[in-house]
């Protein structure tokens, strides 16, 4: 898959799903600072893909890197404010730094917009 995601990018350089499955083999396989590379390609090449912005929030978190987090995660929400992952990992990016409020805001939201782990998302906040 690599191989054909990497073959795509040189046919054509903006071609964010190929950006984006790299990204996610690495994320998938122990490689979060590869992942992060990838997805930022991704967000270059389509600036306006929520899906790139939210993807580096949950490799920076992964990172350890959660205030760097929370301006990516809130970027991937203003894009499309109506994806139920976008509001789920803003919560989650809000809850490491400590912002409750903001927190239990974007958790509701993100029931309202029907994201279907809330129970996991629960449980990362305990």
């Amino acid at each position: 898959a690599s191989d054909a995601y990497l073959k795509a990018i040189n046919l054509d350089p903006l071609t964010v799903h190929a950006y984006m499955g790299l990204a996610n083999i690495c994320a998938q396989t122990g490689f979060p600072d590869q992942a992060f590379k990838w997805y930022e390609l991704a967000a270059k090449a389509a600036p306006n893909y929520s899906a790139a912005w939210t993807s580096m929030a949950v490799m920076e978190g992964r990172r350890g890197n959660f205030k760097q987090a929370v301006p990516l995660a809130e970027k991937a929400c203003a894009l499309d404010p109506k994806d139920p992952v976008n509001a789920a990992n803003l919560a989650l990016a809000y809850h490491r730094v400590g912002r409750t409020k903001d927190r239990d805001k974007m958790y509701k939201k993100a029931e309202q917009l029907g994201y279907r782990n809330l129970a996991n998302l629960q449980e990362l906040f305990r």
